[in-house]
C-alpha cells in the first residue's frame, strides 16, 4: 500500500508507470521495511490469487482479473489445500 500511495498521482492514470519504475519502488520499500531480498514483487500476484481463491472467487474470474489468456496459467497461482489433497485418495477408493 505504501508503494501505491508513494506514486506520483499527478500522472493521468494510476498505472501509467513502467514495470522498472514499480520494481524499483518495491525494492526501495522492501529494503526500508527490512524484508528479505529474495522476496519479489511478483509474489504479490500469487498472494492476490491465493486470497481470491480462498475467498471463493471462481477461477475464471481470477483469470480475467490477473489478465491471463488461459485457466491453465491461472492454475499455477491457485493454492491446493491439504483438504483437497486428502480427497484424492478418498476418491480412488470408490473406483474399486
Amino acid at each position: 500500500m505504501q508503494i501505491i500511495m508513494a506514486l506520483d498521482h499527478s500522472k493521468p492514470g494510476l498505472f501509467n508507470y513502467t514495470a522498472g519504475y514499480i520494481s524499483r519502488r518495491f525494492k526501495f520499500y522492501q529494503r526500508k521495511a527490512g524484508l528479505r531480498e529474495e522476496l519479489h514483487l511478483h509474489y504479490l500476484r500469487h498472494a492476490c490469487a491465493t486470497t481470491l481463491a480462498n475467498q471463493g472467487t471462481p477461477p475464471h474470474k481470477i483469470k480475467d482479473f490477473l489478465g491471463h489468456s488461459t485457466l491453465q496459467v491461472t492454475q499455477i497461482y491457485l493454492p491446493t489445500s491439504d483438504n483437497d489433497m486428502r480427497e484424492v485418495p478418498e476418491s480412488l477408493t470408490y473406483l474399486a
